[in-house]
């Protein structure tokens, strides 16, 4: 196992109890009666033990990360070391902010003068890694998690920060809207209602690009806990976009809501949008039952946005109905990876490369 990866994902792996060889006794020793090695049984059990930690290591299923500070002082912002850094995040100089001396993340304490990987080996030119020290641990509240997690994808996407909210709109919503009314018509009607055309391109990638079934069926063997007919009946009618957009009336309570929907779910709830409705909707970002709040809540692209990007930063694992339309977002929206996308997902991107449109993008269609 690779626990120079490790330590780099999550820190010191002392801190970790699932880490520890020990702790695996039981099941390494009913496996060691089937192990048909008689020359180097420990050497065969140590290799299914790494294969087993590396499996749930790579499971997507990770958290944002939740602190604590141990000690710490308020300070205003043009009086710390990182008012530049705060400044840029959108802060002001008479903004109060909390300087902690030690701060626990996921259980790993970090603190001043203390040295910390900043990037990668592998992800440099020169294969070395780029190591900082710590000068100053600044712990701000969490309206302000938006600025952080824009922050953290443009220091590991620099070039790739705005991509979605500068190419998406402009460039691939037309195309779509003209893909649509080419090939899919009655589809094109149905969604001509909605009035935000990121949405409604978004809305339309879901039937655009179906997942097959072969890939629903062997997610639903990974289900958390089991379920009784009437679950396995409600998860059939959850429709694919609410896994990305959930709506609710204006004046209704987000914090119920989310509450509501965690206890109903049987399994990983992925980050998601919430939509209040109201003469002019604003939007919240769900993400391991915390509430993010947008720097502009009333725009969806702007939400969308952020989503994706924590799925990004987090490694989160994709939702199953929506993974050939985040696929598509990831590989040619962001350009985050460059390996060949599936078939689906390839084909669909050439159709609206080479899409001549006949429709100005700020048009209706005439017909509705």
């Amino acid at each position: 196992m690779h626990y120079s990866e490790c330590v780099l994902w999550s820190g010191p792996l002392v801190h970790f109890y699932c880490m520890r060889f020990e702790g695996k006794h039981n099941e390494l020793a009913k496996r060691a009666q089937a192990v048909n090695n008689f020359k180097n049984i420990p050497k065969t059990i140590i290799r299914v033990s790494q294969c087993i930690q590396c499996e749930k290591w790579s499971s997507g299923n990770v958290k944002i990360n939740h602190h604590e500070v141990v000690t710490g002082k308020t300070k205003f912002v043009c009086s710390t070391l990182s008012r530049q850094y705060l400044l840029r995040l959108g802060f002001e100089g008479n903004n109060s902010v909390c300087v902690t001396k030690s701060v626990l993340v996921n259980s790993v304490e970090f603190r001043p003068k203390l040295f910390v990987i900043l990037e990668k080996a592998s992800s440099r030119n020169d294969s070395l890694h780029l190591v900082g020290r710590i000068e100053e641990i600044i712990v701000t509240e969490e309206k302000n998690t938006f600025f952080q997690i824009i922050a953290e994808f443009e220091l590991m996407s620099p070039e790739k920060c705005d991509d979605f909210l500068s190419k998406f709109g402009p460039y691939y919503v037309p195309r779509i809207f003209e893909y649509t009314r080419i090939c899919n018509y009655d589809l094109w009607k149905k969604h001509n209602a909605i009035t935000d055309d990121v949405l409604k391109a978004l809305l339309l990638l879901i039937t655009l690009l179906p997942v097959s079934n072969a890939v629903k069926n062997k997610s639903k063997k990974k289900v958390d806990k089991p379920m009784d007919s009437s679950q396995k009946k409600k998860v059939k009618m959850i429709e694919p976009y609410r896994f990305m957009i959930e709506n609710i009336n204006a004046g209704a309570n987000v914090q119920e809501f989310v509450k509501s929907k965690r206890s109903e779910c049987t399994s990983t709830i992925q980050p998601y949008i919430i939509q209040v409705d109201g003469e002019t909707p604003h939007f919240y970002v769900i993400a391991d039952n915390a509430i993010l709040t947008c720097n502009n809540r009333n725009d969806f692209t702007v939400a969308f946005d952020l989503m994706f990007k924590i799925y990004f930063i987090f490694n989160i694992q994709y939702p199953v109905s929506l993974q050939n339309v985040y696929t598509f977002i990831e590989s040619y929206v962001y350009r985050l990876i460059e390996k060949k996308s599936i078939s689906i997902v390839a084909s669909l991107y050439v159709n609206l490369k080479n899409m001549n449109l006949t429709h100005d993008s700020n048009s209706s269609d005439s017909d509705e």
